[in-house]
């Protein structure tokens, strides 16, 4: 089963103690896929993270038993050293390299969906839960979203993806009145 058993999404989290224990195991699983198997998972979240406990279908059923998780669904990971498609993660868990097309990108990728699973985990929210709008794109509202959230992108970043010119000019959002959120 996958960890969207041990909780609702858009109602409580799970306890921090038990999102602690998740994640401790998740970067552990991630810096094996990355410096051992040289892969990038591209796609991290919690339908893709597995209890390893045969029968468990919640924390109820767990109780105060450690958790054994498990980094599933490897279908759209690629090698560190060779990438297979820039048009990576599930909406809500994509980096900013992924937003902007950058096709260069690293394990920094499933570190950044690793962080939003997290914050997933204790809250039952996504954080971010970007919208198509009238005056702009699902990416550029993810972007701004992200902007607000962790301030500007660094250059570097918004010069490798193919779009950052179509959204920054600079390191502001183009087309964005950046107060609105």
């Amino acid at each position: 089963y996958s960890l969207l058993r041990c909780y609702k999404p858009g109602q409580e989290g799970m306890p921090l103690e038990k999102v602690k224990e998740v994640m401790i195991q998740v970067m552990l699983g991630l810096d094996f896929l990355h410096t051992k198997a040289n892969i990038i998972h591209t796609d991290i979240k919690p339908e893709n993270i597995l209890l390893a406990e045969p029968g468990a279908v919640g924390l109820s059923s767990i109780g105060g038993s450690l958790l054994k998780v498990k980094i599933g669904d490897l279908g759209s990971a690629c090698w560190t050293t060779k990438r297979f498609s820039v048009s990576i993660g599930t909406r809500e868990y994509r980096a900013p390299e992924a937003l902007l097309g950058v096709e260069d990108y690293g394990t920094e990728v499933d570190v950044w969906a690793a962080a939003c699973t997290a914050f997933e985990l204790a809250t039952g929210e996504y954080l971010f839960k970007p919208k198509e709008r009238e005056e702009w794109s699902r990416d550029e509202d993810h972007l701004l979203r992200i902007t607000e959230l962790v301030g500007h992108l660094p250059k570097a970043v918004i010069k490798a993806g193919f779009h950052g010119p179509t959204y920054y000019e600079g390191r502001k959002l183009k087309n964005i009145d950046q107060g609105i959120l």
